[in-house]
């Protein structure tokens, strides 16, 4: 990864992937929830095995809003062993899809 520069794509054809999630109300009237994330996995080429040691790791929160318009999810999140190539953390935010 040392000749890595943010241009380049890495990826794979396979993928595997755990995501541990806690939700917890934050005010339920108006349908607001926190969450808390664990995730682990990696994506591998088509001629290589799923390697546990390869797998990458991340944590984060965020706050999921239920709102007349649909779910709006914001998230925060932060590679536990970042690479020199990547941000030190993640902040994402999505409308719509089917959260539970």
């Amino acid at each position: 990864f040392a000749n890595l520069d943010l241009t380049d794509v890495i990826g794979g054809n396979k993928m595997f992937l755990i995501n541990l999630e806690l939700r917890f109300p934050l005010v339920e009237d108006m349908g607001l929830e926190g969450l808390l994330f664990f995730d682990m996995g990696n994506a591998f080429a088509e001629n290589e095995l799923i390697d546990p040691t390869n797998f990458r790791f991340g944590t984060g929160f965020g706050v999921q809003w239920f709102s007349p318009f649909g779910p709006l999810l914001l998230q925060l999140g932060f590679p536990l062993d970042p690479l020199e190539v990547e941000e030190s953390s993640v902040f994402e935010f999505s409308m719509g899809g089917s959260q539970y």
